[in-house]
């Protein structure tokens, strides 16, 4: 069990929190040069066992493993407030509230990047459950659900479970219309090797989860 960073845009971490998402996929890399039938779900270890001769020498990463917990990065700002006397405060802000922006002493300041939380400002922790490595466009219906994708809300579970019966690909296709939103025009129809992580979602800092929740 390692702890490790992972970010998240702002549609993303609102998805997290809404106990809406319970998985993410991340391009693999590198790609393989000269691809197999590897099938779908393929397990992490046995891709590893079969990337040596599909990628001459290359080793592909698969940066996190089952067990390892993960402190989410996000868009966020300090609330500061400090009159040199007794008041004074330092307090996280996430821009996917959508509610105050980052303040210092009164004066509005920018939000900043994800890529530059620290490890005390998290406020979500995930934890690997399952680690697959397959073709994107392999995701399935059930799983695009699992990636934050919403059914309709007057849909009953019974018409979701018809349409799920009947090939329904409305959640794949806003499932490619996010990917390419967030990897760029194009990225879906490559249709690269992807890892397909599986968390359980625990909305506080890391550092106040029990080794063993």
């Amino acid at each position: 069990m390692t702890n490790k960073p992972i970010l998240f845009s702002a549609p993303m971490i609102r998805a997290l929190l809404d106990g809406r998402k319970t998985q993410t996929r991340r391009t693999l890399k590198p790609q393989p040069k000269e691809p197999r039938d590897w099938g779908d779900g393929l397990w992490v270890d046995e891709a590893r066992e079969r990337s040596a001769p599909m990628i001459s020498g290359e080793k592909q990463i698969v940066r996190y493993e089952i067990g390892d917990r993960l402190w989410v990065r996000e868009a966020w700002g300090w609330d500061w407030y400090d009159d040199g006397q007794s008041r004074a405060w330092k307090n996280p802000v996430y821009r996917a509230d959508n509610q105050k922006t980052p303040m210092d002493n009164g004066t509005p300041m920018p939000w900043k990047s994800s890529i530059h939380m620290p490890r005390r400002a998290s406020r979500l922790t995930l934890i690997v459950t399952d680690v697959r490595v397959q073709r994107l466009w392999n995701i399935s219906v059930p799983d695009c659900i699992a990636e934050g994708i919403d059914h309709d809300a007057d849909e009953s579970e019974l018409a979701l479970m018809k349409a799920l019966a009947d090939g329904d690909d409305r959640h794949k296709e806003k499932y490619a219309d996010l990917w390419d939103c967030i990897n760029g025009p194009g990225s879906w129809d490559a249709n690269p090797y992807v890892v397909a992580y599986t968390f359980s979602v625990h909305k506080c800092n890391i550092d106040a989860m029990p080794v063993n929740p």
